[in-house]
């Protein structure tokens, strides 16, 4: 959860969500919040699933980012409307915060390989290498991946969401001891937000110059620890892990 809005998931039946229909919305009742995809200008496998607050829908960047309207079939799923090859489900594990030594955090296979071929620069630009695969030995056969093969395009910035899943579709990275950065399109690893919080989600980040995707002091820093995990450079009290482990 952060300041404007909270992720949605799996959980106990006891701490369900109760909500309602208004027209194509399903808004919670408790408090009005509406459930939204993260979706840009069209719905793709792996978007996000939010509630947010009534009062975000109205503003510019909420119509930019989220889409609310929400069909329920015959069946029972939920499909986006308009998209009824989609419904929500559950994907790859996501990648998240996680405290230091939870159990839940990822190691990587090769911390110690990345960590030693580091670069003075990396982030932006492709790096015309073949990189260092983001293999997991905490998660034997699994690899940090991108959710989904569509960038979330909001103009000034690019992103995807990462999760867990199978390792010969691992990212293959580099390192200049503080950004991690895709050798593909040069987009870089970062805490959604800049929101030091366990639960956060993180993502695959670039802007439109490369000072900006490579900013110091924001979310794209990070550390390799000696353990093979991952920690944002500001917040060495957590670490890169999964939804579920």
């Amino acid at each position: 959860q952060n300041t404007q809005f909270s992720y949605v998931g799996v959980g106990p039946q006891t701490c369900s969500l109760e909500v309602g229909v208004k027209g194509k919305s399903i808004v919670r009742l408790s408090d009005n919040a509406v459930l939204a995809s993260i979706s840009s200008n069209s719905c793709h496998r792996g978007d996000h699933v939010v509630m947010i607050p009534e009062t975000l829908k109205k503003q510019r960047i909420s119509s930019m980012l989220l889409r609310y309207d929400f069909d329920i079939t015959d069946d029972g799923a939920i499909s986006p409307s308009g998209k009824p090859d989609l419904a929500l489900g559950l994907g790859h594990p996501s990648l998240i915060l996680v405290s230091r030594d939870s159990p839940n955090r990822v190691v990587l296979t090769h911390s110690k390989k990345l960590y030693d071929m580091k670069l003075p620069k990396v982030g932006h630009d492709p790096c015309g290498t073949e990189g260092i695969p983001l293999e997991l030995s905490s998660l034997p056969g699994c690899g940090i991946v991108a959710e989904s093969n569509y960038a979330i395009n909001l103009g000034p910035v690019r992103f995807k969401w990462l999760g867990v899943g199978p390792a010969d579709k691992a990212l293959r990275v580099l390192y200049d001891g503080r950004i991690i950065s895709c050798v593909e399109d040069g987009s870089v690893l970062r805490v959604a937000n800049e929101c030091y919080e366990i639960g956060n989600a993180l993502c695959l980040h670039r802007r439109n110059s490369k000072s900006a995707t490579r900013s110091k002091g924001a979310g794209n820093d990070f550390t390799i620890n000696e353990d093979g995990s991952l920690s944002p450079m500001h917040a060495p009290n957590l670490a890169v892990g999964c939804t579920f482990q």
